[in-house]
This record gives structure tokens, C-alpha cells and sequence, in this order.
């Protein structure tokens, strides 16, 4: 029994979460426990603060974005291919930061479509994880299918669906680094 489940606690913690992205405004999720306290900084640009302590969470904040670097990345943007490219990835995991940026100091040349591409990413806000724990005999122990997850914050998911082990939790956080990559840690 020790054996099982240090197995399925150390694949819960390496598990390759399988992500969707919402596309689309959906209809209201079920309530889930998230804990974030949002903060700005002196310049009143939003910073990402986390308010639960433990539980996955390890307060990995978001370098902050100057105006300069705001600028050069549009730049960059704007001659990158209109399918993405470092800029866009560095804009996405910025987040909050790029959404303010581009509000206060506006699209910086950038062309229409481009800029309603960007603002529609820097949208995304959440998406749909799943895990699935398969013990050494082939077994599946444990399944969460496409829970509705908010990025940025410390998140409990309950996995009822179970194969002959008792119901537990996976606590953690997921964080936008480029337009199609996810960092999580749980």
C-alpha cells in the first residue's frame, strides 16, 4: 500500500497536465477554491500576488514590465510573423502587465488585426486541466477531466473519480509563459 501510494503521489506531482484553452466565454463553472490577492506596484501596473501559502504555491511573481521593454516588444511584434514569435511570447507571459501597458500607452504602431489578436490572448484567463495517474500495472487510480482552472492562482482540485484508493486533492498553480505554453507546479 506505501508502495502505490508513493506511486501515485509522485506521478500526481510529475503529471504533464493536458491543457485546453477556452475558447470561448462559457457558461458559469462550478465554484472552485482559488486564492489570489491582486496588487500593482508604485507605477499602479498589476503584479500577480498570490495569497495562499503552501500548497504548490511558491510566490513565483512576474518580473516587472518597463515601458521600454513594452515598446521594444511591440516593435518586435509588429515586424514578427502575424502567427507569433518570441515577442508575442514574451507580451503573453507578461499578462496583466502587457494588457495595462497596452491600454495606457496604446498599440505603439501596431497594426489593427495584430493588436485585436494580442488583446484577445492577453484575454485568456483560465484553462481546462486534466491528470490521469496510472499505477504500474496498467491500472488508472485517479482521473480529473477538463476542470475549469483560473491561471495565476493557487488552485484545489478534488479527484473523486477513483479506482480503489480514497478521494484526495491536488492543490497547485498554472501559469501562462508564451502563447502555447503552461508552467505548472502542483
Amino acid at each position: 500500500m506505501f508502495r502505490l501510494s508513493l506511486l501515485l503521489f509522485g506521478l500526481a506531482a510529475l503529471c504533464s497536465p493536458l491543457l485546453w484553452w477556452a475558447a470561448y466565454e462559457g457558461p458559469p463553472q462550478l465554484p472552485i477554491r482559488a486564492h489570489t490577492k491582486a496588487t500593482a506596484d508604485v507605477a499602479g501596473t498589476p503584479l500577480e500576488a498570490p495569497q495562499c501559502i503552501g500548497c504548490g504555491d511558491a510566490r513565483h511573481l512576474t518580473r516587472r514590465l518597463n515601458e521600454n521593454e513594452f515598446r521594444e516588444l511591440m516593435r518586435s511584434y509588429a515586424a514578427q510573423p502575424a502567427e507569433g514569435g518570441s515577442a508575442l511570447d514574451a507580451l503573453c507571459y507578461y499578462g496583466p502587465q502587457a494588457s495595462f501597458m497596452l491600454d495606457t500607452l496604446g498599440g505603439c504602431g501596431v497594426d489593427l488585426p495584430r493588436l485585436e489578436r494580442l488583446r484577445a490572448e492577453l484575454r485568456r484567463d483560465h484553462v481546462y486541466f486534466s491528470v490521469r495517474v496510472i499505477d504500474e500495472n496498467g491500472v488508472e487510480r485517479l482521473t480529473l477531466k477538463n476542470s475549469y482552472t483560473p491561471l495565476d492562482a493557487n488552485v484545489h482540485h478534488h479527484l473523486t473519480a477513483t479506482r480503489n484508493v480514497p478521494p484526495c486533492e491536488i492543490s497547485g498553480t498554472l501559469k501562462r509563459v508564451g502563447l502555447h505554453h503552461i508552467w505548472a507546479r502542483f
